[in-house]
């Protein structure tokens, strides 16, 4: 789930408004939190990259076109050590695989 702010979205609000968002070429539902918030769900995408993310209403823009959203691979665990621990926890857990990054 992605969360647009901004400002102006009253429009949206309106039972009768017809908002989606879009992820490159993939549209999206909106759900419109408040006049300053709303939320998409990202599409499916076949390769990791960036697209442009939109808010429109209509056939109208509501966002910049400057806004951006990267699609990135699954990280692939492939093992975890120890495979036990305490029951009052504390215990170190090693976690190895490929496809780890910080952003994500």
């Amino acid at each position: 789930e992605v969360t647009i702010t901004g400002t102006n979205f009253e429009a949206l609000l309106r039972p009768d408004a017809v908002a989606y968002c879009s992820f490159g070429d993939m549209r999206s539902e909106v759900h419109v939190r408040s006049p300053t918030e709303a939320t998409c769900t990202a599409s499916p995408l076949a390769a990791a990259g960036n697209v442009q993310v939109q808010l429109l209403v209509g056939r109208a823009l509501a966002s910049e076109s400057s806004l951006a959203f990267r699609y990135t691979n699954p990280a692939l665990l492939y093992g975890l050590y120890p495979s036990h621990g305490r029951i009052e926890g504390g215990t170190d857990i090693v976690v190895t695989g490929t496809g780890f990054n910080e952003s994500q």
